[in-house]
């Protein structure tokens, strides 16, 4: 993967590299891996944590982002 950075907040530079397919699967597919890995939610999948999908940017959707619809979609979209 190419490395390509901005000096803006964000990473902003890296919209560039992930435009290129591979790049962007192999994104999805660490994303996937990540969220499956996570036993936040139990078996249901039914909430996330730091670990997976929250972060201080996305604190005021926290109570609704679930770990399990990630899960699905990414599995579907890389199939």
């Amino acid at each position: 993967m190419r490395t390509s950075f901005s000096d803006l907040p964000g990473g902003a530079g890296h919209v560039r590299n992930i435009a290129e397919e591979a790049n962007l699967l192999a994104a999805l597919e660490r994303t996937l891996e990540i969220v499956s890995r996570c036993d936040c939610g139990g078996e249901r999948a039914d909430t996330s944590c730091y670990g997976c999908l929250r972060n201080y940017g996305n604190q005021y959707c926290h109570d609704v982002l679930k770990r399990g619809y990630v899960i699905e979609f990414l599995a579907n979209l890389l199939q």
